[in-house]
């Protein structure tokens, strides 16, 4: 009779093992020459034939690693101190902590860095498991840095491999999860494992602008070591959330686009803002004016308590909420300057949503949520526009007359058809083909300006950096001074142009939209200071469908002159119409109508702070 041969699995070469800086993740493989005897293969076992040994031995050596790490764990400095959570973590020197030798790679999951430094630079990084791979996890002063086990290279980066860096002011918070039973880093036997979630976002692959929601799920069997780190985390936001809002009024509007504001707000906003800490009031607004009218009643205390007013809806919800605040900070006493310290946000749910697609180059609700959540913040120009009846406007992406108000009047009267009503109106305003008679004055920005070169406006924009130029109203407040002391300024500098003319346009930033996705304005900025205004003189059917055809795929120029369409750099504009208004046609203001004979315009620079950073990739 024989005897039975006794289950054998693969044995590990001592080399082979991982070292202390390094964690390989492994998989289970079938059990050798017996079905019945498990597999035992472990994290850093290779898969040789070369010795063998039995199940018994190997498992003395994964309870010894075990036993290796939760010793790590307990030795773990204190969150706070020099080297732990909340400091300079792990050793790390200052070389080690510098990423300046860094490649980008754009990628679905995020950008990650592919480092060129050698491994050694990151010993002492804590062993973790980071969604589900082997990492080694350090803190630096001002992001959380993972080291992926694999070499680095292109390949096993797309692959989920490498380098990952991810800053603070990209994480809007982090949370214990507590345990579940796992096989962690694939042990073939279940054991605790405690996992820290992290909230963050990733940037989509084709069109980084888009944010998608991103949870990083950090996990160990060491308690101690995943509580340290949700502390060192919590520091570590503690220092950027200066900018951070933590009351704001969330105003939504059910009627504007699709009607789907409401379950925009409840479904995609909300949670961004529940996990940023955020104490936000949702308000729904019952009809036009009436986001205007609740904030102009708001007391100095109810004031004072706000960090940011959110407009959930189109442009003209994010226009009553810029003007009320506006009409506010122009009034005398202390309302002025509780008023000027509130931020403006827009998470896009209308037709157009121009405010939020030039603010972040998207349309995207998440994106908006956590731009507002993450405190991010750019200075926004504003259009102060006086009309001869007297009544005060200000808007912030355009104010069009002729073809762009007649086909905003008319749609207004067809809101049941929703989006599609503006194609529809513009065939039949393309079809009437109207002009409009009109005297322009304007006063030209000065052309040697930096804010007139050829630059499109992204995040950490240049020319909004640059200081202002001198044919700007540079008077504290200058938004509460009525338009037509502009008038007065340089009298000799301003040019005067008449005729008839199918549209006049005055475009204060790019006004980025789905239909144009380089602009109105190609290079209009959000704080310039400057107007472009379009003039498009009478001219055919073919000729006007021309001009929308190159300003939706191209966009306009300053600077550019045609036999119809002339294109300048202004910072001051007053427009006189006919006396008799049935011949006249209606202003559209950011998507609010205002019947005038005539108005004076004044852009001012930088007056509204809004939740944004610009678009991040043209």
């Amino acid at each position: 009779m024989h005897k039975k041969k006794a289950s054998l699995v693969p044995l590990i070469n001592e080399e082979d093992l991982p070292s202390d800086d390094q964690q390989v993740v492994g998989s289970p493989m079938k059990s050798v020459n017996s079905a019945s005897s498990p597999s035992l293969l472990l994290p850093g076992d290779s898969d040789t034939n070369s010795y063998f040994v039995s199940p018994q031995k190997l498992l003395t050596r994964r309870s010894q690693r075990i036993q290796t790490h939760l010793s790590e764990a307990k030795s773990l400095p204190e969150p706070g101190s020099e080297h732990g959570p909340g400091g300079r973590l792990d050793g790390l020197s200052p070389t080690s902590q510098s990423h300046d030798d860094a490649c980008t790679l754009g990628s679905p999951i995020g950008t990650l860095s592919l480092q060129k430094s050698s491994s050694s630079s990151f010993r002492g990084g804590v062993k973790m498991c980071v969604d589900g791979r082997a990492a080694s996890v350090s803190l630096t002063s001002e992001s959380v840095f993972i080291k992926y086990n694999g070499n680095g290279s292109l390949v096993s980066c797309c692959l989920g491999v490498g380098n990952e860096d991810i800053p603070f002011s990209e994480i809007v918070s982090a949370e214990l999860k507590g345990q579940r039973k796992s096989k962690w880093l694939g042990s073939p036997f279940a054991e605790n494992v405690y996992e820290l979630h992290v909230y963050s976002f990733a940037r989509a692959a084709s069109k980084p602008s888009v944010w998608l929601p991103r949870t990083i799920v950090f996990s160990s069997p060491a308690e101690k070591l995943i509580e340290s780190w949700k502390q060192g985390i919590d520091e570590s936001l503690a220092k950027v959330s200066d900018r951070r809002p933590k009351v704001l009024l969330v105003l939504i509007n059910p009627f504007g686009g699709k009607k789907k504001a409401s379950s925009v707000y409840d479904e995609v906003v909300a949670p961004v803002f529940t996990r940023a800490g955020i104490k936000a009031s949702p308000l729904v607004t019952k009809c036009s004016g009436d986001a205007r009218e609740t904030i102009a009643n708001l007391s100095i205390p109810e004031l004072e308590q706000l960090d940011g007013i959110v407009a959930v809806g189109g442009d003209g919800l994010f226009h009553e909420i810029v003007n009320a605040l506006l009409e506010i900070r122009s009034r005398q006493g202390e309302s002025s300057h509780v008023a000027s310290k509130i931020r403006v946000g827009h998470i896009p749910a209308g037709s157009t949503d121009a405010v939020a697609c030039t603010l972040n180059g998207t349309r995207s609700a998440f994106t908006a949520a956590m731009h507002v959540a993450l405190g991010d913040g750019v200075p926004l120009d504003v259009l102060r526009i006086d009309s001869e009846e007297g009544k005060t406007e200000f808007a912030v992406s355009m104010a069009s007359y002729g073809f762009m108000g007649d086909l905003m009047e008319a749609s207004e009267k067809v809101r049941w058809m929703g989006p599609v009503r503006y194609e529809i109106v513009g065939a039949r305003m393309l079809a009437a083909n109207r002009s409009y008679h009109a005297r322009i004055e304007y006063l030209p920005a000065p052309e040697d300006h930096p804010s007139l070169s050829s630059r499109v406006c992204t995040s950490n924009c240049l020319i909004c950096s640059q200081s202002s130029h001198s044919r700007l109203n540079s008077a504290n407040k200058s938004f509460s001074y009525h338009a037509k002391e502009s008038l007065t300024r340089l009298p000799e500098e301003w040019k005067v142009v008449e005729g008839d003319y199918a549209g006049i346009m005055l475009v204060i930033m790019p006004c980025r939209s789905e239909k144009s996705s380089k602009g109105v304005a190609k290079y209009g900025h959000l704080s310039d200071g400057n107007i472009h205004l379009v003039m498009v003189k009478r001219c055919s059917r073919w000729q006007y469908l021309r001009f929308l055809m190159s300003l939706s795929s191209n966009g306009l120029e300053a600077g550019t002159s045609s036999e119809f369409v002339d294109v300048v750099h202004a910072v001051a504009v007053k427009i006189t119409h006919s006396r008799n208004t049935e011949e006249n046609s209606t202003w559209n203001i950011d998507g609010e109508l205002m019947k005038s004979n005539g108005i004076v315009a004044e852009t001012h620079r930088g007056v509204i702070q809004v939740f944004a950073r610009g678009v991040e990739h043209i």
